[in-house]
């Protein structure tokens, strides 16, 4: 994986952070993938720079959800002093607003990161569970309701799930965004995390590994698909499905 830590340092901007391009601006969605990655590998990255890039964020109550999300998982990750801040901001996010899904699991996600547990109404149940696999339509929808309902100990259909996460698996080995669909790298990082909460495992293991590996450009990080221009997010969802399909290997599931 040196390739790879190597094409994820060249990310990094002079003034710390990390960017899509070495002429691009610092965002904190690369710089998030980019953290996580090099976490997921092991690799001990220090950098004060960036350290107070990620101090500098400023999280408030109108901050979108996804942002609140990553900041938060960035300063537990970094050992920045926030949690009773975020956890109060987030639980005023969530008795203020009726949220998507979407949302929704960014903000109880977040949450969880700060070892804080959320008073789960019937509100926030409903808003959970109110839509089915063909309502949700996506993978990332699907992964995202699983996760809150395994998380909150909320019952559901397993069998439903699987059967449609592994009839979204194509020929090329990856996932779509929903059966018949062209398979993305994303979504196959999405399909696997969802089966593994499922506690199953695609149909094509080869196939899948096959898949992600092509989706690898010659400087070490990932695209999309196949000859597509390589991203820190891409690289991130390859690393974690390259690591969690190498667990198949060792523990089969059913």
């Amino acid at each position: 994986m040196e390739k790879v830590i190597s094409f994820v340092l060249s990310r990094e901007t002079a003034e710390g952070g990390f960017s899509f391009a070495q002429t691009t601006p610092r965002t904190l969605d690369d710089t998030y993938y980019a953290l996580r990655t090099l976490e997921l590998l092991g690799y001990d990255y220090q950098s004060q720079k960036t350290l107070e890039y990620i101090k500098g964020i400023w999280i408030d109550r109108f901050t979108p959800a996804k942002i609140v999300y990553q900041a938060t998982y960035l300063f537990r990750l970094l050992h920045t002093d926030c949690h009773s801040r975020l956890a109060d901001l987030i639980a005023l996010k969530l008795s203020s607003s009726d949220y998507s899904l979407k949302d929704l699991y960014f903000l109880l996600s977040s949450l969880r990161y700060l070892h804080s547990a959320p008073e789960i109404n019937p509100m926030l149940r409903s808003q959970i569970t109110r839509l089915s696999i063909l309502d949700l339509r996506t993978m990332d929808n699907v992964l995202r309701q699983l996760l809150l309902m395994h998380q909150l100990h909320i019952p559901f259909d397993r069998t439903t799930y699987v059967e449609w996460i592994k009839r979204s698996q194509n020929g090329d080995g990856g996932f779509g965004f929903y059966p018949g669909t062209s398979s993305f790298l994303e979504n196959t990082y999405y399909a696997l995390k969802a089966l593994s909460v499922l506690g199953s495992e695609p149909v094509d293991l080869q196939g899948c590994r096959e898949f992600v590996r092509s989706c690898q450009a010659s400087n070490g990080g990932f695209g999309r698909q196949s000859i597509t221009v390589p991203r820190l997010d891409s690289t991130y969802h390859a690393v974690f499905s390259l690591l969690r399909l190498e667990k198949y290997g060792t523990s089969r599931c059913t």
